[in-house]
């Protein structure tokens, strides 16, 4: 299976859904919400949970109905609305659509907020990833979620 099949389709299904831009489905689980985005034979599907200013969830890359990667990832906000937080999250996917994932994004800003992603290593692919995505307001951290993923297959 081509890898950079399986990043193209991940990074457009996030795009399309995350942060609330999309694909909003019946959760398979009590007390989730779920996204889901299909195109031939693929399906990206993430699942999460939203508490008091936290979410937990997980995402992942189906083909021909086998997951082929997957990853789970922890964010907390304060400081920051979860409207103003959705709108700066999908402009980032918008803004580094084949790089979201797992490659470094130095400080960006958005009107008030800089965002950063922070790779758990330099020699990520989407075999094995890690990180941390953060969203700053005034040098204050207002926004950060961990990340870990990879091939299934």
């Amino acid at each position: 299976m081509n890898k950079e099949e399986i990043a193209k389709f991940l990074f457009k299904g996030r795009r399309l859904t995350n942060a609330k831009a999309g694909g909003q489905v019946s959760p398979a689980i009590n007390g989730t919400e779920q996204t889901e985005y299909t195109e031939g034979d693929w399906l990206y599907r993430d699942i999460y949970f939203n508490g008091k200013n936290s979410f937990s969830g997980i995402d992942a890359v189906y083909y021909q109905g086998q997951p082929v990667w997957a990853s789970s990832y922890f964010g907390k906000f304060q400081g920051i609305t979860e409207e103003e937080l959705d709108k700066i999250l999908r402009q980032t996917i918008v803004d580094h659509p084949d790089t979201n994932a797992w490659q470094e994004v130095k400080r960006q800003k958005y009107n008030d907020y800089e965002y950063e992603n922070i790779p758990g290593s330099a020699s990520q692919s989407i075999d094995e990833v890690s990180g941390v995505e953060r969203v700053l307001k005034d040098g204050t951290e207002v926004y950060v979620l961990r990340y870990n993923g990879g091939m299934l297959i």
